[in-house]
């Protein structure tokens, strides 16, 4: 995953028309579906949710900020679960870590959100407070480039959280 700057999102979004417009969010569909009751009330009628989340930047379309709504600036909470091996996944040692975030009633509605919050912040919120189990799985080893992908030490990082229990989204970033 490589970050370009925001102008050349902004041409690239132009290019690729109303789905470039909708997935740079020039537009309000994805804040709207993020944080507006007729669509988060549907999602919240699911019994269990799970975002499956790309670590170590792997998934160059949806990096792991995006598949997991996770923002620097969220404070939201999110608890290691010691039950990674129950997923329905049948390559379990590709799970680094299961954070699960509880639901909070008070924050489906944007009324509810502080309005100087930035745009991001207010829309992970608004997700996690339906109650997520986020799934990390590392790839970095199935990929079949010659390319060499940065290998640090395997979950270290995730290790030194889980070790807190509870930790929150800029964290985990």
């Amino acid at each position: 995953y490589v970050r370009i700057p925001r102008g050349l999102e902004m041409g690239v979004a132009h290019a690729m028309g109303s789905t470039g417009r909708d997935l740079f969010r020039l537009n309000q569909l994805l804040r709207d579906m993020a944080l507006q009751p007729n669509f988060l009330q549907p999602l919240g009628n699911f019994r269990t949710r799970i975002a499956y989340a790309n670590a170590y930047k792997t998934d160059f379309p949806v990096p792991v900020e995006t598949a997991a709504f996770l923002t620097r600036r969220s404070r939201y909470p999110h608890h290691f679960r010691n039950d990674d091996k129950q997923l329905p996944h049948q390559h379990n040692n590709l799970i680094i870590a299961t954070l699960h975030t509880p639901p909070q009633s008070n924050m489906s509605s944007t009324d509810e959100i502080n309005e100087d919050e930035e745009e991001l912040v207010q829309m992970s919120n608004a997700l996690d407070a339906l109650g997520w189990r986020k799934v990390f799985v590392d790839f970095r080893g199935e990929i079949p480039w010659g390319v060499s992908m940065p290998f640090a030490k395997r979950n270290e990082r995730m290790q030194s959280l889980r070790q807190r229990r509870v930790v929150e989204s800029r964290d985990v970033v």
